[in-house]
């Protein structure tokens, strides 16, 4: 029984080897596509998420700097006041 197996397994193992030898390639391209497609999808996924912080905090300072200066409109004044110049005295020690 031993050697009906030995002698099945030549043919069977030129065919298994035959298999591996065809398959092989594609099998390889196969894993390294998914490889390639998993890398760009994580640089598309980090790329697209970087996007998105950054567009969130653009918003976000374009509406405190227009709210800062809706802030400051309101406190300036509405008319200008005119102050004369200021006029230095002088010390009693000089005057007498």
């Amino acid at each position: 029984m031993k050697q009906h197996l030995k002698s099945a397994g030549g043919p069977v193992g030129l065919g298994v080897a035959a298999c591996a030898a065809c398959c092989a390639g594609p099998i390889v391209g196969l894993i390294g596509g998914l490889g390639l497609t998993a890398t760009a999808g994580a640089w598309l996924l980090g790329s697209t998420a970087i996007a998105a912080i950054l567009a969130v905090l653009t918003i976000g300072y374009l509406v405190t700097r227009r709210a800062h200066r809706q802030r400051a409109a309101r406190c300036a004044p509405e008319t200008l006041v005119h102050l004369d110049a200021p006029v230095r005295r002088t010390s009693t020690a000089a005057r007498s």
